[in-house]
C-alpha cells in the first residue's frame, strides 16, 4: 500500500496522493505528501494513516509547521469538495464549506497569498467568498 512497495501499492491511494500533491503545490511547490500505512494488524487496520510530507526533509505532517499544516488541512478539504461535487452523471452537485479564518497581525497565515488562493478557488469551483473585516 505505501510507495515502498512499488506496484504493489493499490491505484486509488497513489491518485488520491497525485491529487493532493498537485493541489499542494499551489502553496509549496516541489514538496510532497505521502499517504503510508503501517503493516496491516488489527489495531493498524481500526487507526488512521499517517501523512508525510518532504520539503527537503521527510517527516510527519504533526512535525511540519503550522503554515504548512494549514496548507495541507485546506489541501484535503479542496480535494473532499471536488469529490463531493462531482456526479457520475457530469452533473455538478453543490456544497457549502464554510471557513473561519482570523487574522491578527501575529498571524501566521498571509493575507497576500491566502484570499487569492480562495478567488482562485471560488473561479475555478463557482465558490462565493465573503469576508468580515
Amino acid at each position: 500500500m505505501n510507495r515502498s512497495g512499488g506496484d504493489d501499492r493499490v491505484p486509488l491511494i497513489a491518485e488520491t496522493e497525485k491529487q493532493l500533491n498537485t493541489l499542494l503545490n499551489d502553496f509549496f511547490v516541489g514538496c510532497d505528501l505521502e499517504i503510508e500505512f503501517q503493516t496491516p494488524t488489527l489495531e493498524v487496520l481500526l487507526s488512521a494513516p499517517k501523512l508525510y510530507v518532504d520539503d527537503g526533509f521527510r517527516n510527519a505532517v504533526e512535525n511540519k509547521g503550522h503554515g504548512q499544516q494549514r496548507a495541507i488541512i485546506f489541501t484535503i478539504l479542496r480535494r473532499y469538495a471536488e469529490y463531493i461535487t462531482c456526479s457520475g452523471e457530469g452533473k455538478n452537485r453543490n456544497l457549502i464549506l464554510a471557513v473561519a479564518v482570523m487574522i491578527t497581525r501575529t498571524s501566521l497565515i498571509n493575507p497576500r497569498t491566502f484570499f487569492p488562493w480562495l478567488e482562485k478557488v471560488k473561479m475555478s469551483r463557482r465558490l462565493s467568498l465573503s469576508q468580515i473585516a
